[in-house]
Formats: C-alpha cells, structure tokens, sequence
C-alpha cells in the first residue's frame, strides 16, 4: 500500500505492537517514524550482516587467477 489512511495506520502498528501513540498518528501529516534503538537485537543483525558483506555498498571483489601464456604468443610483434 502506498498511503495509508490513519485508520490503517493504527491497526498496523497494533499488529507490530509498536510502541507509537493514537496522538502521535493523530498529530502529523506523516507517519511518525520508529527506531528500536542501537542496542536492539534485530540492529545489532543488520549491523553484523553489513560488516560481513563489507559496508552499506557491498562490491563484488574477484581476483581471476593469472594466466601464463606461451612465450610465442605473448611477444609484441
């Protein structure tokens, strides 16, 4: 769903059981934002799945193995 109406607002942060208030949804014209904090289990996660595939970008990294070619063909000519 793109939008979401208030109404729908509350029923998806009560089956999230987010700790955000009727007042807080009221209050805005966007959804308040929710971060469960640094030392959550669930950030704690992403933060070690980050670091193990290298950053916030992960790069593929191949270094293909060298080659050697007989000393025929690899002479410029």
């Amino acid at each position: 769903m793109k939008k979401l109406t208030k109404d729908d607002l509350k029923k998806f942060r009560d089956r999230l059981y987010l700790p955000i208030t009727d007042e807080q949804i009221d209050q805005g014209e966007v959804a308040p934002f929710y971060h469960p904090g640094e030392d959550a289990p669930e950030v704690q996660y992403m933060l070690e799945r980050r670091r193990q595939l290298g950053g916030p970008l992960p790069q593929r990294r191949v270094n293909p193995p060298r080659s050697s070619c007989p000393a025929t063909r690899c002479t410029p000519s």
